[in-house]
């Protein structure tokens, strides 16, 4: 094929069919024969596919920008010759060829070879230029005209145009989008759990007893192995000693967390001079009062109390047990709480109260146990003396001597 110049800045060759997959491109010399050393050129073209989703045309195989002179011409030095009209290429590309370009329209079973019909991994894509999607032509019924023949030529004499009145049927049947599983069962075995196609297709239940390895998203068709998307199942398992050291991690973690944030609150706390200037940190001393560790418990000023469960510094305190006697005279709104066996009043008291029956059973003539073969009971009466005790351990800790 010869160039033909179509601008002042772009060489062309042109294809007769838009359906193309260019494999290589060699400079030969009049006679045929490859020059340069064999190199493929295929890197210096630009496929251009001016079909759109209104019409076919020719597609254009175009030289780079970077491979034209200053002059607007191509570079014969680029194609191993000095001179630019005897440049000749030889192009190798599949393609499907239109039997008749006058045909109404084409669809599925129009891609044929001599064989029969191809399988769908030999039909191309469409990518549409309005939408930017990429189409299988097997999923197209296409009515557009066509310029293949002559770049100036559309064929339309007998072509179908369809529109919103068109009262003819097309049945037309399609596949569905699956999602599946891919599971180790007990035995060692791998299988696939296939699930339901649809339209919101979901993936099936786990199996009881075997392991979920990946999930496996299908298209409506799968072309190929890109048609399958895979996501791998996080199926890690942990022992209790694994377990005991994601907690002393996530202590470490709580721990050093809470010191950085009370140290930003200790840095941004503003600490003023005589002349009302924030003083400079030098350094800065954070307490978590997890003890009496950092503390200078040696200072005569150093007098609080640690509370080691939440760590919060307390004002020191003692605890005592003290025996109240209630006055009798000087108190009216305390109550005394019966004895269950005299009608004098015990030493608990409270605030006055009214006794409800919670619940009545008066058709019962005894009381039974329910598992009377199991336990022995005995029915008595024990008093303690003295009936209540307010004492308290008061046992005070050694003093800190060392931090």
């Amino acid at each position: 094929m010869l160039f033909r110049s179509v601008s002042q800045s772009r060489y062309v060759v042109l294809f007769p069919s838009h359906d193309i997959s260019v494999i290589s491109v060699y400079p030969t010399d009049s006679s045929g024969n490859i020059i340069k050393g064999g190199q493929n050129l295929i890197s210096y073209f630009v496929l251009n596919s001016v079909t759109s989703d209104q019409v076919i045309a020719r597609p254009k195989l175009i030289l780079g920008s970077s491979h034209i002179n200053a002059a607007g011409e191509v570079d014969p030095v680029v194609f191993g010759t000095s001179n630019a009209g005897e440049i000749r290429l030889k192009v190798t590309y599949d393609y499907y060829q239109f039997d008749d370009l006058t045909s109404n329209i084409s669809t599925r079973e129009s891609f044929i070879d001599d064989s029969g019909i191809v399988s769908n991994s030999s039909v191309p894509f469409y990518y549409s230029k309005n939408s930017g999607n990429a189409i299988h032509e097997s999923a197209i019924i296409d009515f557009r005209p066509n310029s293949l023949l002559s770049a100036d030529t559309f064929y339309l004499d007998g072509k179908i145009t369809p529109h919103i009145d068109w009262a003819d049927e097309i049945a037309a049947s399609y596949y569905l989008p699956r999602r599946d599983k891919l599971i180790l069962t007990r035995d060692g075995k791998f299988e696939i759990l296939y699930g339901k196609p649809s339209l919101s297709p979901k993936y099936p239940s786990d199996v009881p007893n075997s392991m979920s390895l990946y999930l496996l998203g299908k298209d409506p068709f799968v072309f190929g192995p890109y048609s399958i998307r895979s996501k791998m199942i996080d199926n890690r398992r942990y022992t209790m000693r694994d377990i005991g050291k994601i907690e002393k991690r996530v202590q470490k973690l709580e721990y050093y967390t809470t010191l950085s944030v009370m140290e930003k609150k200790a840095e941004d706390m503003l600490v003023l001079d005589a002349n009302g200037n924030d003083r400079f940190k030098n350094g800065i001393l954070v307490d978590t009062f997890e003890g009496h560790k950092i503390g200078d418990v040696a200072n005569r000023d150093y007098n609080i109390s640690v509370d080691f469960s939440n760590r919060y510094a307390r004002p020191p305190f003692r605890t005592y047990s003290n025996n109240f006697i209630l006055n009798s005279t000087g108190s009216t709104t305390f109550q005394g709480i019966a004895s269950t066996r005299n009608e004098t009043y015990s030493d608990l008291y409270m605030f006055p109260y009214s006794s409800v029956i919670f619940v009545a059973q008066p058709l019962a003539t005894r009381a039974i146990t329910v598992q009377p073969h199991d336990t022995i009971q005995y029915e008595g009466v024990v008093e303690i003396t003295p009936s209540i005790d307010t004492w308290v351990s008061t046992t005070r800790r050694p003093d800190v001597q060392l931090s």
